[in-house]
């Protein structure tokens, strides 16, 4: 048996394009040739946010916050969301000002995601097992996944950013469920939403 994925996107704040092959190509090949002065810092250790900009062809550092998620709590997902990547862009130019390390030409890109699945904010697994339940829950069911990317300017201190969502319908067969346990297990997708 196949493994059937459906997904219904519904765009709310962000707008996102596809682009052929070809077109991405193109713009990457650009990118690289361009020499831009603009440092930028990834505020994620994200693997899939790193893909995204080093596909896109761009140079950039890696530094995360250190900061107390659990902490910050809102009611509503898409302002949990926008909160946690304003905490954690913030505590990065808290870091890089207390080192000596702000440059004024860095833009900084911070992010969050989270999984609403029956009316519950679920975030980050706490653990191994709650991991397992989250993704059993899933099956034959449908999640909404909502994230929040924001772009701060390190010089003038300006910041933008927006939510988007993302309706979800998971169909899995067994052998998807223990390949997602083995991932578990080896710490693969553990840490992740």
């Amino acid at each position: 048996m196949n493994t059937v994925y459906a997904a219904t996107f519904r765009t709310a704040h962000l707008q996102t394009t596809l682009e052929s092959g070809a077109e991405f190509e193109r713009k990457r090949a650009m990118a690289r040739s361009e020499s831009s002065p603009i440092k930028i810092i990834l505020g994620s250790s994200s693997m899939a946010r790193k893909e995204i900009l080093a596909e896109m062809g761009y140079e950039f550092t890696v530094v995360t916050a250190e900061i107390d998620e659990k902490s910050i709590r809102k009611d509503k997902p898409e302002d949990l969301v926008m909160a946690l990547a304003e905490a954690k862009a913030e505590a990065i130019r808290s870091r890089l000002q207390s080192a000596g390390q702000l440059n004024p030409t860095t833009l900084l890109i911070t992010a969050d995601t989270v999984v609403v699945y029956k009316g519950s904010i679920r975030e980050k697994p706490s653990s191994k097992e709650e991991a397992r339940e989250f993704i059993k829950g899933y099956s034959g069911s449908h999640a909404e996944v909502v994230g929040s990317v924001l772009i701060s300017n390190l010089k003038t201190g300006i910041r933008k950013g927006g939510w988007d969502r993302a309706e979800v319908q998971v169909t899995c067969t067994c052998n998807l469920f223990n390949l997602c346990f083995f991932l578990i297990t080896e710490n693969t997708i553990f840490n992740t939403t």
